[in-house]
Order: structure tokens, then C-alpha cells, then sequence
């Protein structure tokens, strides 16, 4: 999980692509959840949800509760 804060979309890009190059080598089965900061505009993540290939990513709804991302994790 990623709770990344209200940066600008490159700063956030860059980010994102060191994660995602990080996990890509990392093997096995893992994914990237992104939860924004209430601050953000979740619309600055989108375009780090559609890379191809890669681990897949998603987004936390902004409004959930903290813990509510894990709630189906297969990892602890």
C-alpha cells in the first residue's frame, strides 16, 4: 500500500514508477493499492492505474476508513 501524499502529477509519477519498477522485480504476486490523501485529487492517480503490464494497481476509494484498503489482502 502506497498513502501517498497531495503531490503534483509528475512528482506523483515518479514516484509511481519507482514502486512499480521496485514490485516488478521483486517477483511473486504482488499489486500496488493506492490510497490518496484526502487532499488529492484522485484523478491525478488514474493515469498511474493504467500502465501496461507491470503489477496491477488499484486506487482506495478516498472516502474509506483507513483499514478498509486490507480488508481482502492475501498478505500481512
Amino acid at each position: 500500500m502506497w498513502a501517498c501524499q497531495p503531490f503534483n502529477p509528475g512528482h506523483l509519477k515518479s514516484h509511481a514508477d519507482l514502486l512499480l519498477d521496485g514490485l516488478a522485480e521483486a517477483g511473486g504476486d504482488w499489486g500496488l493499492v493506492i490510497a490518496p490523501h484526502p487532499a488529492q485529487n484522485t484523478d491525478a492517480l488514474t493515469a498511474l492505474v493504467k500502465r501496461d503490464g507491470g503489477p496491477p494497481v488499484a486506487v482506495a476509494d478516498p472516502g474509506s476508513e483507513r483499514g478498509a484498503p486490507f480488508a481482502g489482502a492475501d498478505a500481512q
